[in-house]
Protein backbone atom coordinates (compact mmCIF):
# COMPACT_ATOMS: atom_id res chain seq x y z
CA UNK A 1 0.00 0.00 0.00
CA UNK A 2 1.24 3.28 -0.60
CA UNK A 3 0.97 5.76 1.56
CA UNK A 4 4.30 7.54 1.93
CA UNK A 5 4.79 10.14 -0.82
CA UNK A 6 7.17 12.49 -0.34
CA UNK A 7 10.14 11.42 -2.82
CA UNK A 8 8.48 9.16 -4.20
CA UNK A 9 7.61 9.81 -8.68
CA UNK A 10 4.32 9.59 -9.96
CA UNK A 11 3.25 9.56 -13.18
CA UNK A 12 0.36 11.37 -15.32
CA UNK A 13 -0.91 11.28 -18.50
CA UNK A 14 -3.37 13.44 -19.56
CA UNK A 15 -1.73 15.63 -17.30
CA UNK A 16 -2.10 19.28 -19.29
CA UNK A 17 -5.44 20.13 -17.75
CA UNK A 18 -9.01 18.59 -16.35
CA UNK A 19 -8.01 15.88 -14.26
CA UNK A 20 -5.33 15.19 -14.83
CA UNK A 21 -3.60 18.10 -13.63
CA UNK A 22 -5.40 18.12 -10.77
CA UNK A 23 -4.54 14.81 -9.89
CA UNK A 24 -0.57 16.01 -10.67
CA UNK A 25 -0.72 19.03 -8.88
CA UNK A 26 -1.99 17.38 -5.93
CA UNK A 27 0.69 14.81 -6.08
CA UNK A 28 2.88 17.50 -6.20
CA UNK A 29 1.77 19.14 -3.20
CA UNK A 30 2.41 16.39 -0.92
CA UNK A 31 5.84 15.97 -1.84
CA UNK A 32 6.32 13.79 -5.67
CA UNK A 33 8.46 13.87 -8.27
CA UNK A 34 5.70 14.46 -11.11
CA UNK A 35 6.19 13.97 -14.80
CA UNK A 36 3.14 15.19 -16.38
CA UNK A 37 2.56 13.43 -20.17
CA UNK A 38 0.12 14.94 -22.58
CA UNK A 39 -0.69 14.88 -26.14
CA UNK A 40 -0.54 19.45 -26.08
CA UNK A 41 2.86 20.57 -25.82
CA UNK A 42 1.22 23.56 -25.75
CA UNK A 43 -0.43 23.36 -22.47
CA UNK A 44 2.09 21.48 -20.89
CA UNK A 45 4.48 24.35 -19.81
CA UNK A 46 1.92 26.27 -18.04
CA UNK A 47 0.18 22.93 -16.00
CA UNK A 48 4.33 22.72 -14.90
CA UNK A 49 4.47 25.71 -13.64
CA UNK A 50 0.94 25.12 -11.37
CA UNK A 51 3.07 22.61 -9.67
CA UNK A 52 6.28 24.71 -8.19
CA UNK A 53 9.42 23.35 -7.85
CA UNK A 54 10.74 22.84 -11.72
CA UNK A 55 13.05 19.94 -10.21
CA UNK A 56 10.46 17.57 -9.57
CA UNK A 57 8.62 18.31 -12.67
CA UNK A 58 9.14 16.56 -15.98
CA UNK A 59 7.12 17.30 -18.86
CA UNK A 60 6.92 14.64 -21.72
CA UNK A 61 4.84 15.66 -25.12
CA UNK A 62 3.62 12.16 -25.19
CA UNK A 63 0.43 10.63 -27.27
CA UNK A 64 -0.71 7.05 -25.26
CA UNK A 65 -1.81 5.23 -28.43
CA UNK A 66 1.52 5.28 -29.52
CA UNK A 67 3.32 2.76 -27.68
CA UNK A 68 6.80 3.76 -28.95
CA UNK A 69 5.81 7.40 -27.32
CA UNK A 70 4.85 5.33 -24.26
CA UNK A 71 8.26 3.34 -24.15
CA UNK A 72 10.08 6.87 -24.25
CA UNK A 73 8.70 8.00 -21.51
CA UNK A 74 8.89 5.52 -19.20
CA UNK A 75 12.83 5.73 -20.26
CA UNK A 76 13.26 9.43 -19.52
CA UNK A 77 10.87 9.04 -16.44
CA UNK A 78 13.41 6.65 -15.23
CA UNK A 79 16.59 8.51 -16.21
CA UNK A 80 15.16 11.73 -14.69
CA UNK A 81 13.92 10.59 -11.33
CA UNK A 82 14.57 6.61 -10.87
CA UNK A 83 11.77 4.13 -9.83
CA UNK A 84 7.91 4.59 -10.30
CA UNK A 85 5.48 5.07 -7.43
CA UNK A 86 2.48 5.96 -8.98
CA UNK A 87 1.10 5.52 -12.25
CA UNK A 88 -2.43 7.09 -13.55
CA UNK A 89 -3.12 5.99 -16.89
CA UNK A 90 -6.00 8.99 -17.18
CA UNK A 91 -5.71 10.16 -20.99
CA UNK A 92 -8.66 10.03 -22.15
CA UNK A 93 -11.07 11.47 -25.52
CA UNK A 94 -14.90 11.50 -26.01
CA UNK A 95 -17.49 11.15 -28.61
CA UNK A 96 -21.06 11.32 -28.87
CA UNK A 97 -23.65 9.76 -30.59
CA UNK A 98 -25.78 6.61 -31.92
CA UNK A 99 -23.27 3.04 -32.54
CA UNK A 100 -24.24 3.12 -35.95
CA UNK A 101 -23.22 6.24 -37.12
CA UNK A 102 -19.67 5.79 -35.31
CA UNK A 103 -16.76 5.50 -38.48
CA UNK A 104 -14.05 3.12 -38.25
CA UNK A 105 -12.09 6.26 -38.10
CA UNK A 106 -13.74 6.95 -34.69
CA UNK A 107 -13.38 3.59 -33.34
CA UNK A 108 -9.91 3.83 -34.26
CA UNK A 109 -8.86 6.89 -31.89
CA UNK A 110 -11.17 6.21 -28.72
CA UNK A 111 -10.15 2.53 -28.69
CA UNK A 112 -6.38 3.76 -29.40
CA UNK A 113 -6.66 6.50 -26.50
CA UNK A 114 -9.06 5.07 -24.04
CA UNK A 115 -8.29 1.21 -23.84
CA UNK A 116 -4.71 0.91 -25.88
CA UNK A 117 -3.21 4.11 -23.93
CA UNK A 118 -3.81 2.26 -20.32
CA UNK A 119 -2.21 -0.71 -21.55
CA UNK A 120 0.58 0.98 -23.12
CA UNK A 121 0.87 2.91 -19.37
CA UNK A 122 0.96 -0.27 -18.05
CA UNK A 123 2.98 -2.27 -19.95
CA UNK A 124 5.86 0.70 -19.94
CA UNK A 125 5.70 1.06 -16.33
CA UNK A 126 4.37 -1.63 -14.35
CA UNK A 127 7.75 -3.49 -14.94
CA UNK A 128 9.91 -1.14 -13.60
CA UNK A 129 7.52 -0.97 -10.12
CA UNK A 130 7.25 -4.68 -10.09
CA UNK A 131 11.47 -4.33 -10.31
CA UNK A 132 12.08 -2.52 -7.62
CA UNK A 133 9.59 -4.35 -5.25
CA UNK A 134 8.50 -1.28 -3.25
CA UNK A 135 5.00 -0.09 -2.51
CA UNK A 136 3.23 1.29 -5.80
CA UNK A 137 -0.13 2.04 -7.38
CA UNK A 138 -1.77 2.34 -10.69
CA UNK A 139 -4.46 4.66 -11.13
CA UNK A 140 -7.28 4.37 -14.41
CA UNK A 141 -9.15 6.28 -15.52
CA UNK A 142 -12.47 4.89 -16.56
CA UNK A 143 -15.77 6.57 -16.52
CA UNK A 144 -19.44 5.91 -14.41
CA UNK A 145 -20.58 5.65 -17.81
CA UNK A 146 -17.95 2.46 -17.93
CA UNK A 147 -20.32 1.79 -14.87
CA UNK A 148 -23.94 2.69 -15.87
CA UNK A 149 -23.53 2.93 -19.79
CA UNK A 150 -26.01 5.55 -21.54
CA UNK A 151 -27.80 6.44 -24.57
CA UNK A 152 -25.53 8.29 -27.05
CA UNK A 153 -22.42 7.29 -25.81
CA UNK A 154 -22.09 3.23 -26.70
CA UNK A 155 -18.33 4.26 -28.05
CA UNK A 156 -17.20 5.78 -24.71
CA UNK A 157 -19.14 3.65 -22.71
CA UNK A 158 -17.50 0.78 -24.32
CA UNK A 159 -14.13 1.61 -24.19
CA UNK A 160 -14.68 2.87 -20.25
CA UNK A 161 -16.61 -0.42 -19.03
CA UNK A 162 -13.45 -1.80 -20.70
CA UNK A 163 -10.83 0.25 -18.58
CA UNK A 164 -12.98 -1.00 -15.40
CA UNK A 165 -12.84 -4.66 -16.82
CA UNK A 166 -8.65 -4.43 -17.53
CA UNK A 167 -8.16 -2.87 -14.12
CA UNK A 168 -9.87 -5.39 -11.69
CA UNK A 169 -8.04 -8.01 -14.05
CA UNK A 170 -4.97 -5.94 -12.78
CA UNK A 171 -5.50 -5.94 -9.67
CA UNK A 172 -6.10 -9.61 -9.80
CA UNK A 173 -2.75 -10.63 -11.50
CA UNK A 174 -0.80 -8.52 -9.15
CA UNK A 175 -2.30 -10.50 -5.97
CA UNK A 176 -1.54 -13.64 -7.78
CA UNK A 177 2.14 -12.19 -7.84
CA UNK A 178 2.09 -11.13 -4.11
CA UNK A 179 3.02 -7.88 -5.79
CA UNK A 180 3.02 -5.09 -3.29
CA UNK A 181 1.73 -2.82 -6.29
CA UNK A 182 -2.39 -1.17 -5.79
CA UNK A 183 -4.86 -0.49 -8.13
CA UNK A 184 -7.89 1.98 -8.58
CA UNK A 185 -10.11 2.38 -11.50
CA UNK A 186 -11.29 6.08 -11.19
CA UNK A 187 -15.11 6.55 -12.43
CA UNK A 188 -15.79 10.38 -12.46
CA UNK A 189 -19.11 11.97 -13.25
CA UNK A 190 -19.43 15.35 -14.64
CA UNK A 191 -15.93 16.98 -14.04
CA UNK A 192 -15.15 20.66 -15.20
CA UNK A 193 -12.70 19.64 -17.61
CA UNK A 194 -12.44 19.80 -21.69
CA UNK A 195 -13.04 16.46 -22.86
CA UNK A 196 -16.73 17.68 -24.82
CA UNK A 197 -13.78 19.20 -26.42
CA UNK A 198 -11.80 16.12 -27.90
CA UNK A 199 -12.03 16.74 -31.43
CA UNK A 200 -8.88 19.27 -30.61
CA UNK A 201 -6.80 16.79 -30.24
CA UNK A 202 -8.34 14.41 -33.12
CA UNK A 203 -5.45 12.93 -35.06
CA UNK A 204 -5.24 14.55 -38.77
CA UNK A 205 -5.26 10.95 -39.97
CA UNK A 206 -8.43 9.77 -38.50
CA UNK A 207 -10.70 12.79 -39.71
CA UNK A 208 -13.71 10.57 -40.82
CA UNK A 209 -16.56 11.13 -38.42
CA UNK A 210 -20.68 12.27 -38.39
CA UNK A 211 -19.73 14.07 -34.90
CA UNK A 212 -21.15 17.52 -34.61
CA UNK A 213 -18.60 19.86 -32.39
CA UNK A 214 -20.04 20.34 -28.78
CA UNK A 215 -21.93 23.42 -28.35
CA UNK A 216 -20.77 25.96 -25.72
CA UNK A 217 -23.97 24.82 -24.07
CA UNK A 218 -22.83 21.51 -23.06
CA UNK A 219 -19.19 23.14 -22.00
CA UNK A 220 -20.65 25.72 -20.51
CA UNK A 221 -22.81 23.16 -17.84
CA UNK A 222 -19.74 21.14 -17.53
CA UNK A 223 -18.38 24.64 -15.78
CA UNK A 224 -21.57 24.99 -13.87
CA UNK A 225 -22.02 21.69 -12.11
CA UNK A 226 -18.78 19.68 -12.90
CA UNK A 227 -16.86 18.48 -9.86
CA UNK A 228 -13.08 20.76 -9.70
CA UNK A 229 -10.68 18.42 -10.61
CA UNK A 230 -8.53 19.15 -7.50
CA UNK A 231 -11.25 17.69 -5.50
CA UNK A 232 -11.02 14.54 -7.83
CA UNK A 233 -6.88 14.82 -6.81
CA UNK A 234 -7.94 14.43 -3.76
CA UNK A 235 -10.32 11.52 -3.93
CA UNK A 236 -7.70 10.07 -5.77
CA UNK A 237 -4.92 10.05 -3.47
CA UNK A 238 -7.17 9.55 -0.83
CA UNK A 239 -7.89 6.02 -2.62
CA UNK A 240 -4.28 5.23 -3.49
CA UNK A 241 -3.21 5.60 0.44
CA UNK A 242 -6.46 3.58 1.67
CA UNK A 243 -6.24 1.00 -1.27
CA UNK A 244 -9.61 1.58 -2.76
CA UNK A 245 -10.57 0.12 -5.59
CA UNK A 246 -13.53 1.79 -7.57
CA UNK A 247 -13.36 6.08 -6.90
CA UNK A 248 -16.55 7.88 -8.11
CA UNK A 249 -16.42 11.39 -7.95
CA UNK A 250 -19.66 12.16 -6.37
CA UNK A 251 -22.23 9.66 -4.50
CA UNK A 252 -25.36 9.99 -6.30
CA UNK A 253 -23.96 7.55 -8.80
CA UNK A 254 -24.24 4.48 -6.21
CA UNK A 255 -27.82 4.64 -6.66
CA UNK A 256 -27.65 3.83 -9.95
CA UNK A 257 -25.05 1.37 -9.55
CA UNK A 258 -27.45 -0.64 -7.31
CA UNK A 259 -30.06 -0.61 -9.61
CA UNK A 260 -27.64 -2.29 -12.15
CA UNK A 261 -26.05 -4.52 -9.99
CA UNK A 262 -29.93 -6.05 -9.30
CA UNK A 263 -30.78 -6.05 -12.85
CA UNK A 264 -27.78 -8.00 -13.59
CA UNK A 265 -28.51 -10.08 -10.41
CA UNK A 266 -32.08 -10.78 -12.45
CA UNK A 267 -31.14 -10.93 -15.34
CA UNK A 268 -33.56 -8.21 -16.58
CA UNK A 269 -33.88 -5.64 -19.02
CA UNK A 270 -31.26 -2.86 -18.29
CA UNK A 271 -32.44 0.83 -16.90
CA UNK A 272 -31.19 3.87 -18.26
CA UNK A 273 -28.83 5.80 -15.10
CA UNK A 274 -30.82 9.06 -14.31
CA UNK A 275 -29.23 12.47 -15.44
CA UNK A 276 -28.54 12.99 -11.82
CA UNK A 277 -26.38 10.24 -11.57
CA UNK A 278 -23.38 11.87 -13.39
CA UNK A 279 -23.37 15.18 -10.88
CA UNK A 280 -20.80 15.46 -8.09
CA UNK A 281 -21.78 15.55 -4.59
CA UNK A 282 -21.36 19.99 -4.98
CA UNK A 283 -24.19 20.22 -7.87
CA UNK A 284 -27.20 21.91 -6.51
CA UNK A 285 -28.96 21.79 -9.89
CA UNK A 286 -29.62 18.20 -10.47
CA UNK A 287 -32.62 18.86 -12.54
CA UNK A 288 -31.73 17.88 -15.91
CA UNK A 289 -28.35 16.21 -17.82
CA UNK A 290 -25.61 17.38 -20.22
CA UNK A 291 -27.64 19.21 -23.04
CA UNK A 292 -26.93 17.42 -26.32
CA UNK A 293 -28.58 16.79 -29.70
CA UNK A 294 -27.93 13.42 -31.39
CA UNK A 295 -29.92 11.79 -34.50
Amino acid sequence: MLTEFVGRTAVVTGAASGIGLGIARRCAERGMNVVLCDVEAGRLDGAAALLGDPDRVLTLTVDVSDPKQVDGAAQATVERFGPVHLLCNNAGVSITGRMWNMTVDDVTWLLGVNIAGVLHGVRAFVPGMLEHGGDAHVVNTASLAGLTPMALASLYSGTKAAVVAMSESLLFDFEEKEAKIGVSVLCPGVVNTDIVSSERNRPSSLPETHFKRAGTSAAEYYDAVGADPLEVGDRVLWAVEHDDFYVLTGEEGRIDIAARSRVLDDLGHPVQPRPQAILPDSATDRTSGIPRKAN
